[in-house]
């Protein structure tokens, strides 16, 4: 966990299709990890992603994007996690929790949160458990490798 004053260094703000190449720069970071699902996403399906309202960036203050999360809204109380990632040197420094927290009280309370994880992906499933995420539900053999996803919770209070 990082210092709480280098996480008040971020600015939290909304995404937009110019912020395609950092996104994808991100992604790229973490080319070459197995259990991240990925290979799902090409530039074509993020692009479309960027251009709904619900992607939401970390920002550096000198505007370099070090986290983005990309969400939809399933009804008027959930939300699901599309896709999210740190980029990698920046990694288990506390961001994707800040970004994560950030949403949350955005949504206010009584709103749920769901999302995937590949289920090799123990250090996610970590994280999330440790956020206060719950296990719904498996989808059997959803990721391109054949891997099961769990399907996980979270509702706010």
């Amino acid at each position: 966990e990082q210092e709480p004053a280098l996480l008040e260094h971020f600015e939290f703000r909304p995404l937009c299709s110019a912020d395609l190449p950092a996104v994808l720069r991100i992604l790229f970071s973490w080319k070459g990890e197995a259990h991240l699902g990925l290979e799902s996403w090409s530039e074509e399906s993020l692009r479309r992603e960027l251009s709904r309202k619900g992607s939401f960036g970390l920002f550096s203050l000198n505007g370099q994007m070090r986290a983005f999360l990309m969400v939809r809204k399933n009804s008027p109380e959930d939300w699901e996690v599309m896709l999210l990632a740190v980029k990698k040197n920046w990694a288990r420094r506390g961001l994707m929790r800040r970004l994560l927290q950030e949403f949350q009280v955005s949504l206010g309370l009584g709103t749920g949160l769901f999302l995937e994880v590949h289920a090799d992906n123990q250090r996610a499933i970590q994280f999330y458990n440790s956020l206060g995420f719950e296990v719904l539900s498996r989808r059997y053999a959803y990721y391109v490798d054949g891997a099961d996803a769990l399907v996980y919770r979270f509702q706010s209070h």
